[in-house]
């Protein structure tokens, strides 16, 4: 088995009621398109918030990112060209003020939206990611 290190940042901005959640809209190379957090992974001599930051920017173009705190990890698991591998995935809270989104189509990333928390969960693709989503809202909340 492969095993893969990356980090990745749920971005949350102040709304006009109540804040805002940062997805986008991946299309993946079997053309199956799903809504997630920015994410990626962790270059050699680099921390898992450094890679998160970095990644945040190169897929969001979002620089301005206050962290909040380290939200924990999850990993999972896939086959690509029939090799068994793991990824493992360290997640951060940062807020923003910078509400410019600028998506890299280069990473196959194609929309973007700020949502209420209630549609943040109902739109991302991965449903064991509403308690990443969860812990966000309970910190801000604070």
């Amino acid at each position: 088995m492969k095993k893969h290190y990356s980090a990745g940042g749920v971005i949350v901005k102040n709304g006009e009621k109540e804040p805002k959640y940062l997805l986008l809209l991946q299309k993946l190379r079997d053309g199956r398109l799903q809504w997630v957090c920015p994410k990626g992974h962790i270059d050699p001599g680099e921390t898992a918030e450094e890679a998160a930051r970095r990644e945040i920017y190169e897929e969001a173009g979002l620089k301005d990112l206050k962290k909040i705190k380290s939200l924990g990890s999850n990993s999972f698991t896939f086959f690509q060209n029939n090799i068994l591998h793991k990824k493992y995935v360290d997640w951060f809270l940062f807020t923003t003020k910078d509400s410019s989104v600028q998506i890299q189509a280069t990473e196959g990333f194609i929309d973007s939206k700020w949502l209420t928390f209630d549609e943040a969960c109902s739109t991302v693709t991965h449903k064991d990611f509403i308690s990443f989503l969860e812990q966000a809202r309970e910190a801000i909340s604070k």
